[in-house]
């Protein structure tokens, strides 16, 4: 194995690789091909491969070209489904949190933030023609492992960040960017550890300094560096590019953004005489402590103070006083505030939840070296100002937090207050005098203790004028807040960190948590951000004026030109393919969730009719009764097992896409309709449902849900004839079986035709028998009535009901001697007529308006019936009996009961295929009025 194919399957190992997939790559490889792009190819095709949308796995490569970009595979935690990963338009993207990665994503989506920087690493080249051997030859094995993780790390920051610019992905996962978070020895940083943010700031930096410089651009100007430089006796120092001169534009950049220089100046007395010592320093972070309640205040403290056993330079321990000034100011400043403080009693590290003060813009000129002559002329007022500023705020703090309590003394009045008011007082037995006033007392303080607090915020208001007005000459140098990484916890070591990032293009503040970046109002970040509840500031971001403007554009806005021009070209290829594929997954994946809704609904409605016939079969009902429990069953009991299937899957569109989702529509998206035809043929095979099916099919189930609609009003109106004939009210229940018997058309179901033709026979026999009860307990008006009814309906009996024509005319012809006695002769003629019109069955006008009276009854439900019409169609799953059979049942045998002897009747009369005489007639129902 050669030395250079030895040092690529390093590499390989330290950007993350599998063992199994370096293997398959050492089998594949020939001589003069890129390894680690070969190992990229066999990840990618892997990755395809595995992409299931079923499962929820992970997204699939977007391309399987070799690239010299070394863009490692974005894989995606099984937590997250697709859906969960769409990124909303113009929205920033999210970091997933893929451990204890303390405030890395807080500070990562900041360093996005910074526009200058973010091209500076999408404008990176990786390397190509370097070579890694001649790096450990020239630069060391450890300083080499070094290098290399740099170069990494630029390579997936700028993965990370291109990713944030054009995916249509709501998150990425920097789990590669981690691993290649080295030290200076080239040992991975434990990101999880509790370190300090401007130590870690400062580690990755200098990391992305350095694998910025190892640019392909730079590559012919390195290694003739190294091979000048190896002439050298001491080659190992010259060739160290951290402490070389020769600073390329990419170290020059990066310094000017994130590190500045102070010169630290010590003046301290030896031998009697004044002595300034000064040294230049470089710095990258700014520590803040919250005593001092706001940042120009805590950054005045930290700029100058005493050193109580400083070493002069005879090595004697002496006070002296340090001054910091910055004599170059990097464009991005970040503020470290001290919210952790260790406890020497405890010896616990606790955290400091005091409120601390900042402002959206600062002005740094009295801070700058430039500037110390102007800022000694002030510093006297000031200093007097600052007295007079301590002791207000000392006074403040009396007030707002007594005695470390926490607690203001308003407050502890109020408290005090409602002891005093409380009922328990009874029980103490304090006199009420005495408790009205206290209770006095306090009022008046708590009055006494708002007036002190408001003057003294009203004269602290005053001198921060004061110093403003002081100032004014000094603001030339304008800095405006950026980014806020908060923690959340009331423990220094546990919690959670987020930042607040504010939007200069769109004047909005963002709250970025993890995968989450949702826009916040200012209020609330302020509020957070100051100090509230478990929840502050620990770091604060600025940038200058003309760094902000640059900012103003919206960077992670998609499509944002002003960045996409800077992506590798196969990395921004790659990522168009990828969101093409990710748009193509989400309409896979939301088909399959669709067919799986639409299939579980389908199962739960085909198993409810399955196990609601299962009764249905055991019940002592007529067969021919159509099931009415809904659409579903009505078709089921009539076998047309596919058309009730398709009506299934039709009502379950309808229930999980839309109301409005139909058949019709299904047949005009082949993609959702094959889905369905593949689960169906995985899931329902014995069932042999055939989903292939057309236009005329769903018309001929438009057909039966008429058909089934008109059944339910004829099952309703039945339940009316009983109803009415139940409560003797004989002309409703006759005028509701003409109705029943007109509408009923359906040739194919005739059992409501037969329901009213059997009805009608058995209520005119009953009726023409009752006339003799009522002779002589009625008024001959009601009785001709009656007979008016009789005769009227019994126009409708069809031809197959001559017998029982016959009966009703014998029972009438019978009933003649009454009615010569009952009626005067005009009547008693109409009478005589009548009785011979039973059995003609020519037209009459007369007897017609009879039998078509309306029935409001009957208009008012089939109207409601006609406005459920689409509940009707759709049904509920889970009813526990079919409600029109079951009235419908009991009604019946109540009629049953009441009208058998009427029903014995007309058996004998079919039987002896005659009429029957009065004897007969008495004897059938063991009554003795036909005798009379």
């Amino acid at each position: 194995m050669n030395q250079n194919l030895k040092q690529q399957i390093e590499t390989a190992k330290e950007m993350g690789f599998t063992s199994e997939i370096i293997e398959r790559a050492q089998k594949m490889y020939t001589k003069g091909e890129d390894f680690i792009v070969l190992c990229l190819e066999i990840q990618s095709n892997d990755n395809s491969k595995s992409n299931q949308i079923q499962n929820m796995g992970p997204s699939p490569q977007l391309t399987h070209k070799r690239t010299d970009s070394l863009m490692d595979y974005i894989d995606y935690d099984q937590d997250y489904n697709l859906t969960d990963r769409i990124r909303k338009k113009n929205q920033p993207v999210g970091l997933m949190n893929v451990g204890n990665t303390c405030y890395f994503n807080s500070l990562i989506q900041s360093y996005f933030n910074n526009s200058e920087f973010c091209r500076y690493i999408l404008k990176y080249r990786y390397p190509s023609r370097l070579d890694f051997n001649k790096l450990k030859k020239y630069l060391g094995e450890q300083k080499s492992k070094r290098i290399n993780a740099s170069i990494n790390l630029v390579v997936h920051l700028q993965r990370l960040f291109s990713f944030m610019v054009l995916s249509e992905k709501k998150f990425f996962n920097p789990t590669n960017l981690l691993k290649n978070i080295v030290n200076d020895f080239g040992e991975r940083l434990k990101i999880g550890d509790q370190q300090d943010i401007g130590e870690f700031n400062l580690t990755f930096l200098s990391r992305v300094e350095e694998g910025l410089i190892y640019s392909e651009n730079n590559v012919t100007k390195l290694e003739d560096k190294w091979l000048a430089d190896s002439s050298h006796q001491n080659s190992q120092a010259s060739t160290d590019t951290q402490s070389s001169q020769e600073e390329y534009e990419e170290d020059k950049r990066i310094k000017s953004l994130f590190f500045g220089k102070r010169t630290q100046v010590s003046i301290f007395y030896q031998d009697g005489q004044e002595v300034k010592h000064q040294e230049s320093q470089q710095f990258s972070s700014i520590y803040l402590q919250t005593e001092c309640k706001d940042l120009i205040s805590a950054w005045e403290e930290q700029r100058t103070y005493t050193v109580d056993d400083f070493k002069n330079d005879k090595n004697e321990k002496v006070v002296a006083t340090m001054q910091f000034w910055i004599s170059k100011i990097p464009e991005v400043l970040l503020f470290q505030i001290q919210r952790m403080q260790y406890n020497q009693k405890t010896q616990e590290v606790l955290k400091i939840h005091s409120e601390f003060n900042f402002d959206k813009e600062i002005y740094v000129d009295r801070f700058l070296e430039v500037n110390k002559d102007m800022y000694f002329q002030i510093q006297n007022k000031q200093q007097s100002l600052k007295k007079q500023k301590d002791d207000l705020m000392q006074q403040l703090e009396y007030y707002q937090n007594y005695s470390q309590s926490q607690l203001g003394i308003k407050q502890i009045l109020e408290l005090a207050q409602k002891f005093y008011q409380d009922p328990i007082q009874k029980d103490l037995k304090i006199a009420a005098d005495a408790q009205d006033k206290v209770i006095s007392i306090l009022e008046q303080s708590k009055i006494q203790c708002q007036e002190k607090i408001e003057s003294l915020e009203s004269q602290l208001k005053k001198i921060k004028d004061e110093e403003d007005l002081l100032f004014q000459s000094m603001k030339n140098q304008k800095y405006i807040l950026q980014s806020i990484l908060i923690h959340k916890g009331s423990s220094a070591e546990f919690g959670h960190y987020f930042s607040y990032i504010y939007d200069l293009n769109q004047q909005q503040w963002f709250k970025y948590d993890d995968i989450n970046c949702i826009e916040v109002e200012e209020v609330e970040v302020m509020r957070n951000a100051k100090g509230f509840g478990d929840q502050s500031a620990y770091s604060l971001i600025y940038i200058n004026e003309e760094l902000a403007q640059k900012n103003r554009e919206t960077i992670y806005k998609q499509d944002s030109t002003n960045l996409v021009q800077y992506l590798p070209q196969n990395l921004k290829d790659e990522l168009i393919k990828e969101n093409k594929q990710f748009q193509a997954d989400l309409e896979e994946y939301h088909l399959a969730q669709q067919a799986n809704l639409v299939i579980r609904e389908y199962d739960k409605r085909f198993t409810f009719i399955e196990q609601y016939f299962r009764k249905f079969s055991k019940l002592a009902i007529d067969k021919k009764f159509p099931c009415l429990i809904n659409f579903g069953g009505y078709l089921y009991n009539q076998g047309l097992l596919n058309y009730f299937q398709l009506h299934l899957l039709d009502t379950s569109l309808k229930a999980q896409i839309s109301p409005s989702y139909g058949l019709y529509d299904l047949l005009n998206e082949q993609k959702l309709l094959l889905k369905l035809k593949e689960q169906f043929r995985n899931l329902y095979q014995n069932r042999g449902f055939n989903l292939s099916y057309s236009k005329k099919e769903v018309q001929f189930i438009e057909m039966k849900f008429a058909e089934y609609i008109q059944d339910v009003k004829c099952c309703t109106i039945s339940c009316i004839i009983l109803e009415n004939a139940l409560n003797q009210d004989w002309e409703n229940s006759l005028i509701a079986i003409h109705k029943l018997i007109k509408i009923n058309n359906n040739p194919e179901q005739p059992y409501f035709r037969n329901f009213g033709d059997y009805n009608l026979n058995i209520l005119l026999l009953k009726l023409s028998c009752l006339i003799f009860d009522f002779c002589g307990q009625d008024t001959p008006q009601n009785i001709f009535k009656l007979v008016t009814i009789i005769v009227g309906f019994s126009k409708i009996l069809t031809k197959n009901n001559e017998l029982t024509l016959k009966q009703i005319k014998q029972n009438l012809t019978d009933f003649t001697k009454n009615a010569e006695l009952l009626f005067d002769k005009n009547t008693l003629k109409i009478y005589n007529e009548y009785v011979k019109a039973v059995t003609d069955q020519s037209k009459n006008e007369q007897f017609a308006s009879i039998v078509q009276k309306p029935h409001e009854l009957i208009e008012r439900k089939i109207e409601e019936i006609q406005k459920d019409m689409d509940n009707e169609y759709n049904w509920c799953v889970g009813l526990s009996q079919d409600k029109y059979l079951n009235r419908l049942i009991e009604l019946q045998k109540q009629f049953e009961q009441n009208t058998k002897n009427i029903s014995a009747f007309q058996s004998k009369i079919y039987q002896k295929q005659n009429t029957l005489s009065l004897k007969e007639r008495a004897n059938i129902y063991h009554s003795d009025i036909f005798k009379k």
